[in-house]
């Protein structure tokens, strides 16, 4: 039973990193249209925003 509960966490944490990223879209879409500034989505959940070279 140990391996079942291990793989279940393992898919459940993605799932939800996935819904927060959905929920927050739109969110940072609108930060990015207006700084201006590239937001760029990392597969463990983070954000880093970079700002536009002139």
């Amino acid at each position: 039973m140990g391996k079942d509960d291990c793989l279940l966490v393992v898919v459940e944490k993605p799932v939800v990193r996935v819904g927060q990223a959905a929920q927050s879209k739109s969110t940072m879409e609108e930060v990015e249209e207006e700084d201006g500034a590239d937001l760029d989505m990392h597969d463990d959940g983070t954000v880093a925003m970079k700002k536009p070279r002139a």
